[in-house]
């Protein structure tokens, strides 16, 4: 096995988008089956069935999953309790024995090889996308090496404890706790909503023969009802727009390889 370790947390209620996320990565990425990969659940907050980590087993067969108690998690103030899972994403600081941690969302596609920009990231930075050096979306990241350890799991659960109620609350910590991103190209972290309109109609300017994951993140352009989240590809019907149509596509053929 590689020392470059696959992570995301889960539960239930993504199990649809986690299994062809993880299924694209299966099909694109160069020697997926040689990376480890580990899955965090809670169980006291919103756990993952033995039936779908067995799901998860049949794409993956040496995918491990760790169940996570933190009482700062449970003690947080958050707008609403399901997005305690969240804080899930601050454990892959944690694995100090590998050289990276490569941590992914499960609202994402992966279309295309993503491994050079995972295997030639630097250890000295956690790298990702964003607007600048100081912020990046978390929900894709490359943790090198120095990022990994207990002094800086401890200093975000610090901010867990006395950060306070806000919006994306986990992505404000890990800005807060690494005062500076290596970044990498949008193509590793291509997010639908600012390429689209208030009817989700995908922009001319979308994906490109450079994209390499497509993440259904951010939210719709203002409307009379205020913006709203953009919604999850699971949300959506086959045939909302050519993403979507894309997922579905995905979809079916993980499917058969679960031959469900």
């Amino acid at each position: 096995m590689k020392n470059i370790l696959f992570m995301t947390h889960l539960d239930d209620k993504f199990i649809d988008g986690a299994l062809v996320m993880i299924y694209s990565m299966k099909k694109n990425v160069k020697d997926f089956m040689e990376y480890p990969m580990k899955i965090l659940h809670s169980s006291a907050i919103s756990d993952l069935s033995v039936e779908n980590r067995e799901k998860i087993k049949k794409l993956v067969p040496h995918v491990e999953f760790e169940d996570i108690y933190n009482q700062s998690y449970m003690d947080a103030p958050v707008q609403y309790p399901k997005h305690r899972v969240a804080f899930l994403s601050l454990e892959c600081f944690r694995p100090t024995e590998y050289e990276k941690v490569f941590f992914f969302d499960c609202d994402m596609l992966c279309i295309r090889d993503i491994s050079e920009g995972i295997e030639t990231a630097p250890n000295e930075y956690v790298s990702g996308c964003g607007g600048s050096i100081d912020d990046i979306n978390c929900g894709l990241m490359v943790i090198g090496k120095n990022w990994l350890s207990e002094e800086v799991y401890n200093a975000l659960i610090e901010c867990v404890n006395t950060m306070g109620q806000t919006r994306l609350f986990t992505q404000h910590m890990i800005n807060r706790v690494v005062p500076k991103f290596n970044l990498i190209s949008d193509d590793y972290n291509w997010k639908v909503a600012p390429h689209t309109d208030s009817n989700r109609v995908i922009h001319e300017y979308g994906i490109t023969d450079t994209t390499k994951i497509i993440h259904w993140a951010g939210a719709l352009p203002d409307t009379s009802q205020g913006r709203k989240p953009y919604p999850k590809p699971s949300e959506e019907k086959e045939d909302a727009n050519v993403l979507s149509e894309l997922w579905y596509k995905y979809k079916k053929e993980m499917l058969e390889e679960l031959n469900v």
